[in-house]
């Protein structure tokens, strides 16, 4: 559980930065990062909520491990990125061949 807590924020600016580039990506970013929170939030109350109703946490997990499975149909779903990373190498930086 500790390896995969926190990796959901920086997948979502690395996605944001494939899909979206770079020319808004703060407010893109931002955009992405509420709706994560407020996803974040109402799914504990939601589970709560579930918790009062049915006496226990499996009809919550249930949905949450069916919403896993669309969340990864989606994502595989994207198909390549639209601003792939430059490989380039800035003039500056390239290599000079050693005097002899």
């Amino acid at each position: 559980m500790g390896m995969g807590l926190g990796t959901e924020i920086d997948l979502i600016a690395f996605l944001v930065t494939r899909y979206f580039g770079q020319r808004s990506f703060g407010q893109i970013y931002g955009y992405f990062f509420m709706i994560f929170g407020l996803g974040s939030s109402f799914g504990r109350f939601l589970a709560g909520l579930i918790f009062d109703l049915a006496g226990s946490y499996n009809p919550a997990l249930i949905g949450a491990a069916l919403a896993l499975v669309v969340a990864v149909i989606l994502v595989n779903r994207l198909g390549s990125y639209l601003y792939p990373v430059q490989r380039e190498i800035a003039p500056d930086l390239a290599a000079v061949p050693a005097a002899s």
